[in-house]
């Protein structure tokens, strides 16, 4: 009854409010990938790292992103998480452990740290980076080849298959990376 509060406005107003439910809690990519350049500098300054890469959808490039996923390989993971929950724009820690860490940054986004033995990088790159789907798959490809795949490694019957980097784990599979 609000002159102009038509049906037109009202039902624009309304796929606003669908649309921020849908992916309030959602940041841009380019806003979400400064965060997480950010976080990998200070990650790769810890003595002992000795690789480290942003994971999930923003290395998927996906549009929006709910949250920073961090991995590392480092000698010392203690000195990392220690490192990265006292980063400075941490307000909350969410979880402080041996191999994941979780915090709250400024600005609401939520990053996750997990730290692996070198030996695991390229698996767990490879896991905490492809979607739910992408990994069924993955794992079910390995399976039907009489393997086991996981975030850590890629075995055989006898032994574990060593991959260095994520082409090496596609190359196993019999796949193009």
């Amino acid at each position: 009854s609000l002159k102009g509060f038509g049906e037109k406005t009202q039902a624009k107003i309304l796929e606003g409010i669908a649309f921020l439910d849908k992916v309030g809690h959602r940041f841009l990519i380019d806003a979400a990938e400064r965060v997480g350049v950010q976080l990998l500098e200070l990650v790769r300054g810890v003595s002992g790292v000795q690789r480290s890469e942003l994971c999930g959808s923003l290395r998927r490039r996906k549009e929006t992103v709910a949250d920073l996923d961090v991995l590392v390989s480092a000698r010392n993971p203690a000195a990392v998480m220690t490192a990265f929950v006292k980063a400075p724009d941490v307000i909350q820690v969410l979880v402080h452990g041996d191999t994941k860490s979780s915090v709250i940054l400024q600005g609401g986004i939520q990053a996750d740290l997990r730290v692996v033995a070198d030996e695991s990088f390229a698996f767990a790159l490879h896991y905490f980076t492809g979607s739910k789907e992408h990994n069924i798959a993955m794992r079910q490809r390995a399976i039907d080849q009489g393997l086991r795949l996981n975030e850590y490694a890629l075995e055989g019957s006898k032994k574990k298959l060593k991959a260095h980097t994520e082409e090496d784990l596609f190359a196993h599979l019999g796949l193009e990376y």
